[in-house]
């Protein structure tokens, strides 16, 4: 595949209930990983290390590279997917641009996109905590955009359904006929507060 592809693929992984995003640019011959707490790929216990070596194992064009996002975004122990959702627009929207894709990495187009506070740079706890919450709203809304998709796709009967569970959202369904007000079903679990314990005040 990475031989031959022009085209821009984009895997979601789901490990230990953690949203991966594995993106190929094909017109760059650039594969990137990127998940909402920052970590790269590189590391040598990185749940998704078995990416990394298929990548070096794979047979390639010359010019492929793997890049690891190492952009910190995520302060809770929940909103992982609305981060996966995020990561795909933002993926799309670049590579649908070929004057943006010529001027800028696309490293550095989701590091600067609209409306997020990057966390990694913070060591200051109340900083990290602001930033955290931002992070969060900002995900609020997210939620909120996916559930009018849903509910659209819904009253149109255009979704899959492979799973009993899923017929809620048949256009007869729950999901159609429900109100699209955000609901916050799991903010403040038990725990969260453990990714607010990784930096001191000093």
């Amino acid at each position: 595949m990475l031989q031959l592809c022009d085209c821009v693929m984009l895997q979601q992984v789901c490990d230990g209930a953690h949203w991966h995003n594995v993106a190929l640019i094909g017109p760059q011959r650039l594969a990137v990983h990127w998940e909402p707490f920052g970590t790269s790929i590189f590391s040598r216990t990185h749940p998704l290390a078995r990416v990394r070596d298929a990548f070096d194992a794979a047979p390639k064009a010359t010019g492929w590279q793997l890049v690891s996002v190492t952009l910190n975004l995520q302060s809770d122990g929940y909103q992982c997917g609305p981060w996966a959702h995020w990561f795909r627009r933002r993926l799309f929207a670049y590579c649908a641009d070929d004057e943006l894709m010529s001027k800028q990495s696309f490293a550095e187009y989701l590091s600067t996109s609209p409306g997020i506070s990057p966390l990694g740079a913070l060591r200051n706890r109340r900083e990290r905590e602001a930033a955290g919450a931002a992070n969060t709203a900002f995900m609020h809304e997210e939620r909120v955009r996916l559930r009018w998709l849903l509910r659209a796709a819904a009253r149109e009967d255009a979704l899959p359904y492979e799973h009993p569970l899923q017929d809620a959202f048949r256009r007869a369904g729950a999901a159609a006929a429900a109100r699209a007000d955000a609901v916050v079903l799991d903010e403040g679990l038990e725990g969260d507060e453990k990714y607010f314990d990784l930096y001191d005040d000093s």
